[in-house]
C-alpha cells in the first residue's frame, strides 16, 4: 500500500493538475508490472472524474468510462457552450456568470471571484469585450458574426486561449460543430440546442483495446 498527499493550498485548475501528475506518475511507476487495463481509478465525484479525464486524455492516456468521457462533462466544452448562450442571449446573464467562473481560473485572476463576476455582469458585450483587453483577451464579437458556425466556435476557443496543448474533448466538440454545420442545420442558437438535446450521448471515442485506465 502506498499513500501519497499533494500539497495543501492549491485550488480549482492548480490542484486538478496536482492530482494528475501524481496519477500520471504512478501510471508510469504501474506500467512495469500492470497493464493500464488493469488500473482503475476512483474519484468521489463526476466532477472529479472529469477533472482527471481532461488531464490523462492530455497525457495521450487512454481511458475507459463512460460518464468522463462526456463532452458537456469537460470544463472547457462547458465554458465554451456558456459563453456562446450568452452571445446568442445576452439577458442570459447566468450562461456569463457560469462562463465567468471558469475565466477566473482559467486566467488566473488576482481579484476576488464575487469582484470578478460582479464587474462584468452590469456590462454589456461591448463593454465586457472592452474589458477582457485588461485580461489580453481580443474577442470582437462583429469579427464573430461575420463568421461561419464552425469558424466562429474554433475563433472563441482560440481567442479565450483554451488549447494551449491538446486537448481531445475540445477537438471532439469542434468536430461535432463541424458536422452539424456540414448538415446545414442552423447557426448558433440552433446547435446549443441540438448540443443540450444530445449531451448525454455526446462523448470522445473510448478507446477499444486493454491498455486503458
Amino acid at each position: 500500500v502506498q499513500i501519497d498527499f499533494i500539497d495543501k493550498g492549491l485550488f480549482g485548475e492548480d490542484k486538478n493538475n496536482a492530482y494528475a501528475e501524481t496519477i500520471v506518475k504512478t501510471l508510469h511507476n504501474l506500467e512495469k508490472d500492470y497493464a493500464l487495463g488493469d488500473v482503475c481509478i476512483l474519484v468521489r465525484s463526476k466532477k472529479d472524474g472529469a477533472a482527471i479525464a481532461e488531464n490523462l486524455t492530455a497525457q495521450s492516456i487512454d481511458i475507459m468510462t463512460s460518464e468522463s468521457l462526456l463532452l458537456c462533462n469537460a470544463t472547457k466544452v462547458n465554458f465554451t457552450i456558456n459563453f456562446l448562450s450568452y452571445l446568442s442571449q445576452e439577458n442570459n446573464k447566468k450562461a456569463l456568470a457560469d462562463a465567468l467562473i471558469f475565466l477566473h481560473e482559467h486566467l488566473k485572476i488576482t481579484i476576488q471571484i464575487h469582484d470578478f463576476i460582479s464587474l462584468f455582469l452590469v456590462l454589456s458585450k461591448k463593454e465586457m469585450f472592452a474589458k477582457l483587453k485588461e485580461f489580453d483577451i481580443d474577442f470582437s464579437d462583429d469579427q464573430f458574426n461575420e463568421m461561419s458556425l464552425y469558424q466562429s466556435v474554433a475563433y472563441l476557443i482560440r481567442n479565450f486561449k483554451l488549447v494551449e496543448k491538446s486537448d481531445a474533448f475540445i477537438q471532439f466538440f469542434l468536430d461535432e460543430v463541424l458536422k452539424f454545420e456540414q448538415q446545414n442545420k442552423g447557426g448558433i442558437s440552433h446547435f446549443l440546442a441540438y448540443f443540450e438535446s444530445n449531451k448525454s450521448a455526446l462523448s470522445i471515442v473510448s478507446p477499444k483495446n486493454k491498455h486503458a485506465v
